[in-house]
């Protein structure tokens, strides 16, 4: 978040910001209305899900931490 203040321009600082935390925003209200609607069906649904949602979540940070070649540098070279 901070990179993201610093690194943008004043006039688009303000869309960039509100955009960036917009996935976290969603996911407070759609999460625990997917693990409802899961619970009805069957208890330990949400939990499967969820360990299932961190594996795919795991898998694609180290799928995008291999691709990359270049890593971040403060001081741009």
């Amino acid at each position: 978040m901070v990179l993201l203040a610093r690194y943008t321009d004043a006039n688009t600082r303000t869309p960039v910001l509100t955009l960036s935390l917009l996935p976290n925003q969603l996911s407070w209200f759609a999460g625990p209305i997917l693990a409802s609607v899961l619970a009805s069906r069957a208890l330990p649904l949400p939990f499967i899900f969820g360990a299932a949602a961190c594996a795919v979540g795991a898998l694609l940070s180290l799928t995008l931490s291999r691709t990359r070649t270049t890593g971040y540098r403060p001081d741009g070279s």
